[in-house]
């Protein structure tokens, strides 16, 4: 377990299907408590989202792989 405490965070993510020259396309929004709202066209997008509102960082692959190992019989 890592140092950092855990934290909560509480978003409403809206997903609608658009059509472009016959090409669909999705389209979101992600809203957090505050009411602040974000629009995204990609999941790349959806994911850099929610990261960067919620605080969230990826570890270490190697702490990764140390975790699984440990959990491993």
């Amino acid at each position: 377990m890592n140092a950092i405490s855990p934290t909560r965070a509480s978003f409403v993510i809206v997903i609608w299907p658009e059509s472009h020259d016959e090409t669909l396309q999705w389209r979101g929004t992600v809203e957090a408590a505050s009411g602040a709202r974000f629009y995204f066209h990609t999941l790349t997008d959806l994911n850099r989202i929610v990261r960067e509102l919620g605080g969230w960082q990826d570890p270490p692959t190697q702490t990764l792989e140390k975790e699984k190992n440990a959990h491993e019989i």
